[in-house]
């Protein structure tokens, strides 16, 4: 029997075989080398170069990766909207207007970084989706931590430091529908190439940190098994083995810390993580406080 297929970008895919979109530009893809040892950051990932070897249930299984996109949030979304399964993979080599948490630009030009979406559709109700943010930043330091050698901390809630430098960050997005979750976006973006200017002073990239080469693509990959892992232990574990290895991987548990309430701006000592992932802080005043949203200051 034949099997049927299809063109995609110029390439020949069994039907058979997970659906892939991929888009090339030569004017990106000239860099020669994709080891974050190095200063430039390519080839261009590609969405076969993703899903060979993978071995996910489902996280990955449908990738496109673009050159370039104002967002692959933005392109998730559209995804997600359009019915796309869950565990779909949006990457980008570059975006003109990345945006992480509380509305602030990504600067996330070619050569730099590593910047995807991954759309998920958990069965859970909208009030745990907090937790998801704690989950994935869990997921991303344990897979820095044995693909690339390095040792992160996690700066409450989502925020991947290395020497209290940002390496990574992540966003989350979600859509609600009767106290139900019908889909949540998750982006990540990580620095690879060293930072210029006065990003460098706050901003670390991981060739600057990495022990020994490891592709982007192997890099992702390694997410995304971890990920998936993690994704699916909570059916059977629940959330508390999260909370547990956020703490002990915390880069403010125990610190001194300010934020802004009420037009002013607080200090306190960070206490640890409350069960629903806000985080408990200590007051001069001797009151405690549970901090659910909004930004925390080492």
């Amino acid at each position: 029997m034949h099997r049927k297929i299809f063109w995609v970008s110029s390439a020949l895919i069994p039907v058979d075989k997970p659906i892939i979109s991929l888009y090339y530009d030569r004017m990106i893809n000239r860099q020669t080398s994709d080891s974050p040892g190095t200063n430039t950051v390519a080839p261009n990932l590609s969405a076969e170069g993703i899903i060979c070897g993978l071995n996910t249930r489902i996280m990955g299984r449908q990738v496109y990766c673009h050159p370039v996109l104002s967002s692959t949030m933005d392109e998730a979304l559209r995804l997600a909207e359009s019915g796309s399964p869950e565990g779909t993979l949006v990457t980008a080599e570059a975006q003109t207007k990345g945006r992480g948490r509380l509305g602030r630009a990504w600067v996330s030009p070619v050569g730099n970084g590593m910047y995807f979406s991954l759309l998920l559709r958990p069965a859970w109700p909208a009030t745990v989706t907090p937790l998801l943010t704690l989950l994935s930043a869990v997921a991303l330091a344990e897979t820095l931590q044995d693909a690339a050698g390095i040792d992160c901390r996690i700066k409450w809630p989502n925020d991947i430091l290395v020497n209290g430098r940002k390496l990574a960050g992540i966003l989350l997005e979600s859509r609600v529908a009767k106290e139900c979750v019908e889909f949540v976006i998750l982006g990540i973006g990580l620095n690879i190439a060293p930072l210029s200017g006065e990003l460098s002073s706050t901003a670390i990239g991981l060739s600057e940190v990495a022990v020994g080469n490891c592709g982007r693509s192997v890099l992702l990959q390694a997410f995304l098994r971890v990920f998936e892992r993690r994704y699916f232990s909570v059916s059977d574990c629940g959330w508390s083995v999260v909370l547990r290895e956020w703490e002990r991987r915390s880069a403010v548990a125990g610190c001194r810390v300010s934020f802004d309430s009420g037009g002013k701006r607080l200090t306190a000592t960070a206490l640890g993580l409350a069960d629903d992932g806000g985080l408990m802080l200590a007051l001069d005043d001797g009151r405690v406080i549970k901090r659910v949203a909004g930004e925390i200051y080492l």
